[in-house]
């Protein structure tokens, strides 16, 4: 019997914690209310670029979007998507914005390009995800 989401479904997953903490700002430890605004505000660049993408052309009935609710909780509120796990890289476009090398608009295109360029793989190659879906909707 077969099981799982059985339809096309690109998802940008920016559900990272401890990758935000250390590897884009460096911090350890406990964060204090003021690094918790700026990941989360670095969450809301990729949302946007999700967004752009979808605004680009990237079919919406098949984008959703996998982020943690400790820095995305305005981001749930704001969507109901379906969840899944997948990736593409958005870090050095968050990186060039955080080092003042590029716009928050240049990093929001960029996260946009690239997530349409990995909705494109499977959208001319027919490719599958592997692997059944634990999916369910996200109520915010």
């Amino acid at each position: 019997m077969p099981r799982g989401y059985d339809r096309a479904l690109y998802i940008l997953l920016f559900d990272h914690r401890g990758p935000f903490e250390t590897n884009l700002f460096g911090w350890n430890g406990e964060l204090n209310e003021a690094q918790t605004a700026e990941i989360a505000t670095v969450k809301r660049v990729i949302f946007d670029g999700f967004k752009a993408a979808i605004a680009g052309g990237v079919p919406k009935a098949k984008a959703g979007i996998l982020v943690d609710e400790q820095f995305g909780a305005a981001i749930l509120a704001m969507r109901r998507q379906r969840a899944s796990v997948s990736r593409t890289d958005f870090w050095a476009s968050l990186t060039a914005w955080r080092a003042t090398k590029a716009t928050r608009e240049e990093a929001v295109a960029e996260i946009a390009r690239r997530y349409r360029g990995f909705v494109d793989i499977f959208e001319k190659t027919g490719l599958q995800m592997a692997g059944p879906s634990t999916a369910a909707p996200i109520s915010g």
